[in-house]
């Protein structure tokens, strides 16, 4: 009996694969080479510097009192507020609403600006005003980001970009830096000193900044972690295209780092303070070693799987790739991804075949056609493209 419903799941497969193609190749064939439209043409990436960035992030709640000259106002992220006297330092910017709610606090100047990392919620605030009567430090390896924005949006790469990291949530404007800081400077203020620590994760250049306030020694983390076992988004933490694990490994350096200052509290960006560091990092940890074995990189682990026949003209060949085969010793291949060129000559000798002679795709991604250029000069293969997608090959 088992063995009957076997048979049955298998033919029902092999029946799905056939529709499956036999659909999608319609739609490719349905679109005539002579009528094919014309590759659009791009207008320049939409970059505006005197956009606003009012529009991007609100600001969501009010003032906390976390001791006696320490404060956090809710904005698009937690601005921290260091009060000596009638002034303040702040940690990170947020929208610059701050500036309107100081004598809230007691205050009415605000003399440096600790900046944790470039993501436009931390410092857009700083993009709407003309001039600085304050000093303003970033992280030396994000000063990019701050001074040379404009120049990173006239330049960022569109097409054939493996670089997944979150700088399409750098500012649109330049601001003016002071100061770029590393792990292991020291920003004195007023009698307090700021120990820079270098803590990558969230992005690869963000800073923490240590300092004992009202007698307790606190870490302002920026997006290295919003609580236990939470982060303020996953995507920040994929950095190259098969980097799955990069933010997390990076994460894992930072949290060794904060635990040899041993702080009593830590103030993230997202969330509220944290009063159990060691605990809260470890569940990070905890999380993330759960994670690793999913988040394998491709190239590190792609099966070989067997080249199988599913009917007579449609067989599986390896990878992504599937092969309509004619009478006339032709091959029609869908999909062309990673399948090397032995793949395809023991395929071609299994079957009989002189020549692919056309190959088209499912979508765009690299897995699908990385290596259809190898078909192209050894076969002289066609290529079919589905009009939606041909601007992009």
């Amino acid at each position: 009996m088992r063995s009957a419903f076997a048979k049955a799941s298998s033919d029902k497969n092999v029946m799905l694969y056939f529709l499956l193609l036999f659909t999608c190749l319609t739609i490719v064939f349905s679109c005539s080479l002579d009528q094919q439209p014309g590759i659009r043409v791009i207008d320049d990436f939409p970059f505006d510097p005197e956009r606003k960035h009012d529009g991007d992030f609100k600001i969501t709640g009010g003032w906390s009192q976390l001791s006696d000259n320490l404060f956090r106002l809710e904005d698009c992220c937690n601005v921290y507020a260091v009060k000596s006297g009638n002034s303040v330092l702040l940690i990170d910017f947020g929208s610059g609403a701050i500036l309107d709610r100081l004598p809230e606090i007691g205050v009415n100047t605000v003399e440096r600006v600790l900046v944790t990392h470039h993501h436009r919620d931390q410092v857009q605030g700083l993009c709407e005003m003309e001039g600085y009567p304050f000093s303003i430090t970033v992280p030396a390896a994000e000063a990019y980001f701050f001074d040379e924005a404009e120049r990173f949006w006239k330049e960022v790469k569109i097409y054939i970009n493996y670089n997944c990291r979150s700088h399409w949530n750098t500012i649109r404007k330049n601001v003016h830096v002071d100061e770029r800081v590393s792990g292991g400077d020291v920003i004195s203020w007023r009698g307090i000193e700021f120990k820079v620590i270098n803590t990558p994760g969230h992005t690869d250049g963000s800073v923490s900044y240590l300092a004992e306030i009202d007698g307790r020694l606190v870490a302002f983390t920026g997006d290295l972690i919003a609580g236990a076992g939470k982060v303020v988004n996953w995507f920040d933490l994929h950095w190259d295209y098969y980097g799955f694990t990069q933010g997390m490994d990076a994460s894992e350096t930072s949290f060794v780092r904060i635990r040899a200052e041993d702080p009593e509290l830590l103030l993230p960006s997202h969330g509220e303070q944290i009063e159990n560091p060691s605990e809260a990092m470890s569940e990070n940890s905890r999380i993330y070693e759960s994670l690793r074995p999913m988040l394998i990189p491709n190239e590190a682990n792609r099966p070989t799987r067997e080249m199988k026949e599913l009917l007579p003209h449609l067989v599986y060949i390896g990878g992504t790739t599937y092969a309509i085969l004619s009478d006339s010793g032709k091959a029609f291949f869908y999909d062309f991804g990673y399948v090397n060129g032995d793949r395809v000559n023991e395929f071609k000798e299994k079957y009989n075949i002189n020549n692919v002679d056309v190959v088209s795709f499912s979508h765009y991604h690299d897995d699908h056609n990385i290596r259809t250029y190898e078909l192209r000069r050894r076969n002289d293969t066609r290529i079919w493209i589905f009009e939606n997608m041909l601007d992009i090959f």
